[in-house]
C-alpha cells in the first residue's frame, strides 16, 4: 500500500533539492535550526520589509548588526556559495529531506543516506518513491486522465486528492494552486513529463509522462496483466475518442454486425464481448467498425475466433499486445492458413505503441479548445 509523506503544501525544483540534500551531508542540524530562526527574525517590518534578493549584501548586514553571529552567518556564506539563498532552503526544507530518509540526523549531524544519495543521484526508484509521496504522481495523473485541463480544473482534483489520501486539511484555493503549480513546474515539467502552453494556460502529459504513469500503476498492483489490459482499453477509448469515432467499450459479437443481421442470429456465441469498438459513418461508404482486442493474457486461439466472425463486418481490426504474445498471434495466423482471413485488416500494436499514440492524439485534440473560456492564469 501506498504511504504518502506530503510534507508540505508545495515542492521545490527537483534538481535543486538533490543538490541540497547533498549540501546537508556534514552540517550541524541545529545550527541549520538556528540559522533559519535568525534569519526569521531579521524578516523586517511590512513598512520596510527586508530585500532578500542578494544575500552577498544581507548575509554581511546581519553579521554587522548582531542578526546573525559567526557560526550563522559562516553557514549562510556557505549555502551561498553553492548557489542556495539561505532565506529560502531554510531548517524546513532539511526536515522534509529528514521525513523522507535521505538524511539521518540522529547524531545531531546530518547524514546523507543510502536512500538520500540515490535520490541525490537521480536514481530512478528512489526519484518515484519522491514523486509518488508527495502526491506529484497523482498530479501526473490527473494529466494523464483529462489532457489539457486548465487552472480551475487541477485546483478541484489537487484539492480532493490532498484532503483525502494525501493526508492534509487544505481549504484556500490560493494554497491548493500553489501546490499543484510546484509539482508541474519544479518537477514534472523538468522531468519531461509535462508541459504547458495556451491561453488560458493548459497543462498536458507528455509521452514519457504517460508511460511513467503507466509504470507506476502497474507496479502497484498485485494483477499485472489485469491493470495493463485496462490501461490500454483506456488509452484505446480515448484514441478512438480523439480520432473522432464513437468509442464503445465491451461491444458483443453481435452489435458488430450489420443493423439488419443483428435480430437474425441466435446462439450464445454472439453474445460474446470484445474489448473495444470504434465506429462512424462516412458518406459514399456507409458505416466503419474497428474491433480492438487487448490481449494481456489469455487463449489467443479464443481472441483469433471471435475476430474471425467479425472479420467481414470490419474496416480494420487492431490487437494489442506485447511483441512475444503479438509474435505468437502472428504465428497461430499462418499456422492455421488464415492469412486471407485478416489479410490488409490486422493491426498488431504494442502496449507501448499504444501509449505513444495516445499522448499525442490527445495532444492533438486539447489543441483545439477555445481561448478566454475560463479564468486567466495569475500566478507566476
Amino acid at each position: 500500500m501506498v504511504r504518502y509523506n506530503v510534507s508540505s503544501h508545495l515542492v521545490y525544483p527537483i534538481e535543486e533539492f538533490r543538490n541540497f540534500v547533498e549540501f546537508l551531508d556534514g552540517v550541524d542540524y541545529e545550527l541549520l535550526k538556528k540559522l533559519s530562526h535568525q534569519v526569521w527574525e531579521a524578516t523586517g517590518t511590512p513598512q520596510e520589509p527586508r530585500d532578500w534578493r542578494r544575500p552577498s549584501r544581507w548575509i554581511p548586514q546581519l553579521r554587522a548588526d548582531g542578526s546573525l553571529d559567526d557560526e550563522t552567518s559562516d553557514l549562510a556564506a556557505r549555502l551561498h556559495k553553492v548557489g542556495f539563498n539561505p532565506r529560502h532552503w531554510t531548517y524546513e526544507l532539511a526536515r522534509i529531506a529528514v521525513r523522507h530518509d535521505f538524511i539521518d540526523n540522529t547524531s545531531g549531524m546530518c547524514r546523507v543516506t543510502q536512500r538520500g544519495r540515490s535520490f541525490a543521484q537521480g536514481d530512478k526508484d528512489a526519484t518515484d518513491a519522491y514523486l509518488i509521496e508527495n502526491g506529484i504522481v497523482a498530479v501526473l495523473g490527473f494529466l494523464y486522465e483529462e489532457s489539457g485541463p486548465a487552472r480551475e480544473e487541477l485546483i478541484s482534483k489537487w484539492g480532493r486528492w490532498i484532503n483525502t489520501e494525501g493526508g492534509r486539511n487544505v481549504e484556500s484555493r490560493g494554497v491548493l494552486w500553489e501546490g499543484v503549480r510546484s509539482r508541474i513546474d519544479n518537477v514534472l515539467i523538468p522531468l519531461g513529463y509535462a508541459r504547458k502552453e495556451g491561453v488560458p494556460r493548459r497543462y498536458f502529459i507528455t509521452e514519457p509522462g504517460a508511460q511513467k504513469v503507466e509504470a507506476l500503476r502497474l507496479i502497484d498492483t498485485p494483477d499485472r496483466e489485469g491493470t495493463r489490459h485496462d490501461i490500454a482499453v483506456g488509452s484505446l477509448l480515448d484514441i478512438g475518442a480523439g480520432l473522432g469515432y464513437q468509442a464503445r467499450r465491451e461491444p458483443t459479437l453481435r452489435d458488430m454486425l450489420p443493423a439488419g443481421r443483428q435480430a437474425s442470429v441466435t446462439g450464445r456465441v454472439y453474445n460474446k464481448k470484445l474489448d473495444v469498438l470504434w465506429k462512424t459513418n462516412l458518406p459514399l461508404v456507409g458505416e466503419i467498425r474497428i474491433p480492438i482486442e487487448v490481449q494481456a493474457k489469455g487463449s489467443i486461439t479464443d481472441l483469433l475466433a471471435r475476430l474471425k466472425i467479425v472479420a467481414p463486418y470490419s474496416h480494420y481490426m487492431i490487437v494489442a499486445s506485447d511483441e512475444t504474445q503479438i509474435a505468437e498471434i502472428d504465428e497461430y495466423i499462418k499456422a492455421q492458413g488464415e492469412e486471407k482471413v485478416f489479410k490488409d485488416k490486422i493491426i498488431f500494436l504494442t502496449f507501448e505503441e499504444v501509449s505513444e499514440i495516445r499522448s499525442h492524439v490527445t495532444g492533438i485534440s486539447s489543441k483545439l479548445k477555445p481561448a478566454y473560456g475560463e479564468e486567466q492564469e495569475t500566478s507566476p
